[in-house]
């Protein structure tokens, strides 16, 4: 943590506008700003001796987490407007998508190229939720019946 006057974390950020700029936009999910942003730190970065040499690696990993990260909300995605929103070519997306599918990174995931979307094959934890609910209230409705009968039972005169 960042000491009053020392510095931290945020002012290293105000020193790079561009880097928080980059991470202000893959929070908010405008994942083409970010990208941009990014190119444009590259010129800088890879003079850095530490980050030069892995610069190629560390903005593809970047693209990737946010391919990832733009699919999460939906079980499907139109590759159209995945790339629009990465600005993209139709074509890229699609092979950035196939790669991510294979790496696993997407779950259990299919590419439908001829339709144009990627399905993500999500684990339904609401069906089994609500089996879940549903055997619980058996068991209760259950459990009063037998507390109900008890107690009238005990009720009765000997």
């Amino acid at each position: 943590p960042a000491s009053k006057g020392g510095r931290g974390e945020t002012s290293l950020l105000e020193l790079a506008p561009e880097a928080r700029d980059a991470v202000a936009a893959f929070v908010s999910q405008r994942f083409a700003v970010c990208l941009e942003r990014l190119e444009q730190l590259r010129r800088a970065a890879e003079l850095d001796m530490y980050v030069g040499p892995r610069l190629a690696e560390l903005l593809e990993l970047v693209r990737e987490r946010a391919l990832a990260q733009y699919c999460v909300p939906f079980s499907r995605v139109a590759l159209p407007r995945l790339a629009s929103a990465f600005g993209l070519s139709v074509e890229d997306a699609e092979r950035a998508v196939v790669k991510l599918v294979l790496a696993g990174t997407l779950g259990e995931a299919r590419v439908d190229v001829a339709g144009g979307w990627v399905a993500r094959v999500h684990e339904d934890s609401r069906d089994e939720a609500i089996k879940s609910v549903r055997r619980a209230n058996k068991a209760f409705k259950r459990l009063v019946g037998v507390s109900l009968l008890r107690s009238h039972l005990v009720r009765l005169p000997a």
